[in-house]
């Protein structure tokens, strides 16, 4: 019976922590992809690279 106040008052923070979430999220996701992308090009540009040194 103890846990019930913090549990309530837990369940009462959360929407906040969850907009605040969810907020971030598509941020760190987007900057994550944008990232990667980068990385990709540069993975695809050093592939292609190679297969033209490979081809001489």
């Amino acid at each position: 019976m103890a846990a019930m106040p913090i549990h309530l008052d837990r369940a009462a923070r959360t929407p906040l922590a969850t907009q605040i979430y969810r907020a971030v999220l598509p941020a760190g996701l987007a900057a994550g992809l944008y990232f990667t992308g980068i990385v990709n090009r540069g993975n695809i540009g050093v592939i292609a690279a190679i297969r033209k040194l490979a081809a001489r």
